[in-house]
């Protein structure tokens, strides 16, 4: 007679697990078969890819964001994006940046959209830096800094990035981060109106009934003779130095007016600043100066 009293769960587990490998080595087969009839250069990316490449992990990253040659997946495209961008690839960290930024494949999570971004805004990538910009200048994950925020969207404007001049010349206009400037905010919001941006007509019009004749036509002959910058994520631009003969005069000392060219003016205030702040070094804008101009203007913006 059989033994009934034994339990049956050692083979039922057995029979489990078999099954299990069955789904997933079924599962795996139909995978590669999957992959083994896209077309040629999706397989070549993919191996590539796979291989730790991190152009081909950007590329392949692009394909599941589009749907190119391959089914649109923003999931996968981000796994992609985030192997690229971790090895410092400055597109794919923008791709994933804007991701968390928009909530596209992801949960959209701001403070990871600022960390991602930082870094291809450094690099000198222009929608990277408006995208940054935004988030500063809103304090949406971060803490708020208006004044860094705009800092961002000078430096893609000077690229040409056309939501960035927009958004710059707001900024001018109003006095967002900056001191008001009008003639200024008119050259930039004519750019963007000539690169095709719907809402700057507008805004333009309205600078332009505060610009006597003077002032406007200097800053038609600054539009006109306009020219994109070269990339440039580092402090000797202008809109860094502008920030920091802002963020002096916010702190009470002069530097002069917020234009962006450091006179002697601006050294002269450098100087008395980095004194009282315990700063060495000479009256020049460095990665020190800006970041402790920053935490200064947090604490005055905290204190009220």
């Amino acid at each position: 007679m059989p033994d009934r009293t034994r339990s049956p769960r050692p083979l039922f587990r057995a029979m489990s697990a078999l099954s299990l490998g069955l789904a997933i080595a079924l599962g795996g087969c139909a995978q590669m078969g999957a992959f083994r009839d896209e077309p040629a250069p999706v397989a070549e990316e993919r191996a590539q890819a796979r291989a730790g490449d991190a152009e081909s992990q950007y590329r392949l990253g692009m394909r599941y964001n589009g749907g190119l040659e391959v089914a649109q997946d923003y999931t996968e495209s981000n796994r992609w994006f985030e192997r690229a961008a971790r090895q410092g690839h400055a597109e794919a960290q923008y791709m994933l940046g804007s991701a968390y930024y928009a909530g596209r494949g992801v949960a959209q999570d701001m403070a990871k959209a600022e960390a991602w971004l930082r870094p291809a805004a450094e690099a000198g990538h222009d929608r990277a830096q408006y995208l940054l910009g935004s988030i500063y200048l809103n304090g949406w994950g971060v803490e708020k800094e208006p004044a860094w925020g705009v800092r961002w969207f000078g430096k893609a404007a000077a690229q040409g990035n056309t939501e960035a001049q927009f958004s710059l010349g707001v900024a001018l206009a109003a006095g967002i981060g900056l001191d008001r400037d009008d003639a200024e905010a008119w050259t930039w919001l004519t750019l963007a109106k000539r690169a095709g941006h719907s809402g700057a007509e507008p805004v333009e019009r309205k600078v332009a009934e505060r610009l006597h004749a003077g002032a406007r036509a200097r800053a038609a002959t600054a539009a006109r003779n306009w020219k994109p910058a070269a990339a440039d994520g580092g402090y000797a631009d202008r809109p860094t130095v502008r920030f920091v003969q802002y963020a002096l005069g916010q702190l009470g000392h002069r530097a002069g007016p917020s234009d962006g060219i450091p006179g002697e003016r601006t050294r002269t205030a450098i100087a008395a600043y980095r004194r009282a702040a315990g700063l060495s070094g000479a009256p020049e804008v460095t990665p020190d100066l800006v970041e402790r101009l920053r935490a200064d203007l947090r604490a005055r913006a905290a204190a009220g």
